[in-house]
């Protein structure tokens, strides 16, 4: 073979691979989008004698919770979708809402009492972004609907988490704090102290917790301000 005839060859090779390549490359299939995820908790006290039922669209995600217990992420569908919380064993609404959720996000969903007893909903996004090393992240959301504006303290650290929640308030974002155990305080914002040793304030809600390195946090304050509960969510 010449010289000539080679370097035409190998050239004809080369065009052919690029081909060969580009063609691969369009034909490539792009990842599926992970689907939302929810977390539901039951906390509206005028249904607590009664369990509920989760449906978005047509599709039940959650199934027949208490008042006070929630169901860990479950996948859901993208895009506007109509949300109810209907009675378990029942067609009955207790409350009837449309929402948007997005691809590869993380959402609460919560099912409280307004002021005037009847059923609410909140939503809102979770940032699950993991913690620094030997920490924990926490937050806190008010669902007391007759209580007062709340403070929020790790009894005996000093400064409060949180100076300032009013009721369907929850904090804006995560607060770092060491793993560990802790007396957690929750008290009208009227009273003084609540991060010192002693306590100082009356609280509504004193409870011990244990945070564990790595972990996420929501703190929720359910219930009426006569008989307030504490759940304790673990968001990952």
């Amino acid at each position: 073979m010449t010289q000539r005839n080679y370097a035409l060859l190998l050239f004809a090779l080369l065009l052919t691979g690029s081909f060969i390549v580009s063609g691969c490359g369009e034909d490539s299939v792009e990842p599926t989008p992970a689907k939302p995820r929810l977390l539901f908790l039951h906390a509206a006290p005028i249904t607590a004698d009664k369990g509920v039922d989760i449906l978005i669209g047509n599709e039940e995600v959650v199934q027949n919770k208490k008042f006070g217990e929630f169901a860990t992420y479950v996948d859901v569908p993208s895009g506007s979708q109509d949300v109810k919380v209907v009675e378990t064993g029942t067609t009955s609404a207790a409350f009837t809402t449309n929402l948007i959720f997005n691809e590869e996000k993380n959402y609460s969903l919560i099912a409280y009492n307004e002021t005037d007893g009847t059923v609410g909903a909140l939503l809102f996004r979770d940032d699950l972004s993991a913690p620094a090393s030997g920490q924990a992240l926490v937050r806190v959301v008010h669902l007391i609907n007759d209580g007062p504006k709340v403070r929020v303290a790790f009894k005996g650290t000093g400064d409060p988490l949180y100076d300032s929640i009013a009721f369907k308030q929850v904090t804006e974002f995560f607060n770092p704090r060491p793993a560990g155990t802790y007396t957690l305080r929750i008290m009208d914002v009227k009273e003084q102290g609540g991060g010192s040793q002693s306590g100082g304030a009356n609280a509504l809600i004193e409870q011990e917790v244990t945070l564990q390195a790595g972990k996420i946090y929501t703190f929720a304050a359910i219930g009426t301000a006569a008989s307030p509960e504490l759940v304790v969510i673990s968001n990952n």
